[in-house]
């Protein structure tokens, strides 16, 4: 996210008129704005990376909670 907020100070574009420029919202507003190629591909770059880690936290959540089921499961029976 970081990376995005500094292609927007680079390109003097502003602060985004939406709090998460990683939603929904904040990438349909990235998209339309008129960037460098360069620039451009570095904030897809930044949202792939967020993508990614956003993945990895939700999986890492989801072997959490089954732990945390197990363990539940086991102090109860």
């Amino acid at each position: 996210m970081n990376e995005c907020h500094a292609v927007l100070a680079r390109n003097l574009k502003g602060k985004p008129p939406m709090s998460d420029i990683c939603g929904r919202k904040g990438r349909r507003w990235l998209a339309a704005l008129e960037l460098a190629p360069d620039e451009s591909e570095a904030v897809a770059r930044a949202l792939r990376e967020v993508d990614f880690l956003d993945s990895e936290i939700a999986l890492i959540e989801s072997e959490l909670a089954a732990q945390a089921l197990g363990c539940q499961r086991r102090s109860v029976g």
